[in-house]
């Protein structure tokens, strides 16, 4: 699997929800500063930190 047939998933942990993928994104770095700033955020309010990345997944028009 090459760089490009990777894809990063930002996903978002609720209560309410569960497990939601917001985003797709083919930098990890750029998925883990995204959910880093996110959870920052919330951190400055008291809030416990609920974005996250998994991956890499193969970049398919189909679920895994």
């Amino acid at each position: 699997m090459n760089q490009r047939d990777q894809v990063f998933h930002i996903c978002q942990f609720t209560e309410e929800g569960g497990i939601e993928v917001v985003y797709h994104i083919d930098s990890e770095s750029d998925a883990d500063d995204y959910c880093d700033i996110k959870n920052g955020r919330l951190a400055d309010q008291g809030i416990p930190a609920c974005w996250f990345t998994t991956g890499p997944h193969q970049n398919t028009s189909h679920f895994n």
